[in-house]
């Protein structure tokens, strides 16, 4: 046991990796330069993790002077973007599907098993049979429906593709 003990307390400098070891004259020469690129996350949860990023790269490069900054970039935040994405009228729930109804002033009955899902699937003629309403009910009904999916639809698209230009621009990719 004498010996196992001995071998937790050995610092061992290097990974017994090849890389490592064929690097192992750049990170001892005192001529040699070595660069590190840290990357920290933004997010709260992350905290611990950017911290001891910092704390290591701080200890790798031995003064605080060497340490440059690059340029700040814009982070684009999933969080606040996720909040602009407009859901579908094939996501509604019942609740959603009635005030989407209601907002169009489009006065009908809809059955409480009836969601967006479902709606969506039927064609005119069975959103008239389900709700017992006239033709043209079921028709300003299903136009409505699909008018606004096609609106939700062409907003999700120019969202998605807005976020992945801040991206690139963000990562300085062209």
């Amino acid at each position: 046991m004498g010996g196992k003990n001995k071998k937790k307390n050995v610092i061992i400098p290097y990974r017994s990796s090849n890389l490592t070891r064929l690097l192992r004259e750049s990170f001892e020469r005192d001529s040699a330069r070595l660069c590190v690129i840290a990357t920290v996350a933004p997010n709260a949860t992350d905290t611990e993790h950017s911290m001891e990023t910092l704390r290591f790269v701080s200890q790798l490069v031995g003064s605080e002077k060497k340490i440059q900054e690059g340029p700040p970039r814009e982070v684009v935040s999933i969080v606040a973007e996720m909040k602009k994405v407009e859901v579908a009228p094939k996501a509604y729930s019942h609740e959603q599907l009635c005030a989407f109804l209601k907002k169009k002033k489009i006065n009908a009955a809809l059955p409480k098993r009836i969601d967006g899902k479902a709606l969506m699937k039927m064609s005119s003629a069975q959103i008239r049979s389900h709700m017992k309403i006239s033709e043209s009910l079921s028709d300003i009904i299903f136009n409505a429906l699909r008018k606004e999916n096609d609106r939700v639809t062409k907003f999700q698209r120019a969202e998605r593709l807005r976020v992945s230009q801040a991206r690139k621009a963000g990562s300085g990719h062209a």
